[in-house]
């Protein structure tokens, strides 16, 4: 799932004759996750974002702009993949003080992810689209 996320898209059919090592990967989409993985402040990373989206760099977006509303939930499935994926191994791991347990116990997070392809794809669509609604 996640080794996919950042390849450029093809139909089924043409990923099945392509192996993975050959598949591309897509520039904008790294770029999103450089956004949200280097260090910078909100300012760069908003002015970044928005050179990203409005490639002729006008005074403002108009928010039905087609990158912005495609890259926006984008953002959130990086965030959301990659928050299961690297929970175990970047989870604060500092004992508790005087008998309390870790902030951050040692789960398995497979447990708490759904296990149908199908209910994931649901669930994520209907938070995505809530979130999309609220901010457009």
């Amino acid at each position: 799932m996640f080794d996919k996320l950042f390849l450029e898209e093809m139909t089924e059919e043409e990923a099945e004759n392509v192996p993975l090592d050959e598949r591309k990967c897509s520039v904008p989409m790294l770029m999103l996750l450089g956004l949200l993985y280097c260090r910078s402040n909100r300012k760069q990373r908003a002015e970044k974002f928005y050179e990203l989206v409005e490639i002729q760099l006008t005074d403002s977006l108009d928010n039905s702009d087609p990158e912005f509303r495609a890259y926006v939930p984008f953002l959130y499935e990086i965030s959301y993949k990659l928050m299961f994926r690297l929970y175990c191994r970047h989870r604060n791991q500092t004992p508790g003080e005087e008998g309390k347990p870790q902030s951050q116990p040692e789960v398995e997070i497979r447990e708490y992810m759904p296990t149908n392809w199908d209910t994931d794809d649901r669930l994520q669509k209907r938070f995505v689209k809530v979130f999309v609604e609220d901010l457009f």
